[in-house]
């Protein structure tokens, strides 16, 4: 392919989409402006391969491009799952690449230069304590009941930690997250408990109903920490046993003004300087409204 430069160096980009296809192609666009050398591997959601059937090979006609034939109807708690899917289908394929990078279909790149980045650091991800940082309590019961991550530490013969970190913009070296997938595959593929041989994800009812019982406080209590946001939990802790002093993700957040992003802060992660939190480089931000109209999404789309 003539695509990438130092194939086998090749930096793997994941994402879980269930947008419109617009939306999506908008997002392919924008990385491959700003990450050239980087492949992508997507996810379809369930629902959106049914509404939109010839996404899927409108998409892998794109060069550089990979559409996972796995397709999970997803809901809460499904994400991680998603992404852990597209690494084990970017193994089978005999694609080579030294990193694998999450993000989601609603952030952008703004400026170039991050296959640098996760070159130089190898490991990307915050170990904030879950008991310090209130923009991740919402979950904090549902984390501190969950089987599947106390197996996960007594496999590794690892002391319970309880780290949290953003999803978007992390990274990790191929091997190591090779090591991750086995072991979600072990405990956490199938994340709920009844009916007896369903999986989460592949029976498009089961994930509704789960998700509109998650939203009711009167029934939360009894899904015993199935549906929260794993990816912001596991991972972290995981790594942790692997890297003890990892770069940060280079996705923005501006967690202090409810994620949302301005033209100034994307004027000065431009500029080489960081806006907010404990981030290093940063490279691209969230959220971005997923609607081509929306002003901030157009202004980035102009960018050099």
């Amino acid at each position: 392919m003539t695509y990438f430069k130092g194939f086998i160096r090749m930096i793997l980009l994941s994402i879980a989409v269930h947008e419109k296809p617009e939306v999506v192609l908008d997002q392919l666009d924008n990385f491959r402006k700003f990450a050239p050398d980087a492949g992508i591997v997507i996810h379809m959601s369930g629902q959106m391969a049914e509404e939109f059937p010839e996404t899927a090979d409108m998409l892998r006609a794109i060069e550089g491009v990979w559409v996972n034939t796995n397709s999970f109807y997803t809901g809460l708690g499904l994400l991680l799952k998603c992404h852990v899917s597209n690494f084990l289908y970017m193994e089978k394929t005999g694609i080579q690449f030294s990193h694998f990078c999450l993000h989601s279909s609603n952030d952008l790149f703004v400026k170039s230069g991050v296959e640098d980045y996760i070159r130089k650091h190898d490991y990307g991800f915050f170990q904030f304590n879950l008991f310090d940082h209130l923009n991740f309590c919402h979950w904090k019961t549902d984390f501190l009941k969950d089987r599947s991550y106390k197996k996960l530490m007594r496999c590794l013969n690892s002391s319970i930690t309880h780290y949290v970190s953003q999803v978007e913009g992390t990274f990790y070296p191929r091997d190591a997250f090779r090591d991750f997938s086995i072991w979600f595959q072990r405990f956490a593929w199938v994340e709920i408990p009844w009916p007896i041989h369903y999986v989460h994800g592949t029976h498009k009812r089961l994930v509704l109903l789960f998700e509109r019982l998650q939203r009711n406080p009167r029934w939360r209590r009894f899904l015993l920490g199935y549906f929260y946001t794993t990816e912001e939990f596991y991972p972290p802790n995981f790594f942790a046993t692997r890297c003890s002093n990892p770069g940060t993700p280079y996705c923005f957040m501006n967690w202090g003004a409810d994620l949302q992003v301005t033209v100034s802060d994307v004027e000065m992660i431009r500029n080489g300087t960081v806006p907010t939190g404990s981030y290093k480089e940063l490279y691209s931000v969230k959220r971005i409204a997923r609607d081509l109209k929306n002003p901030l999404r157009q202004w980035i789309r102009t960018l050099k």
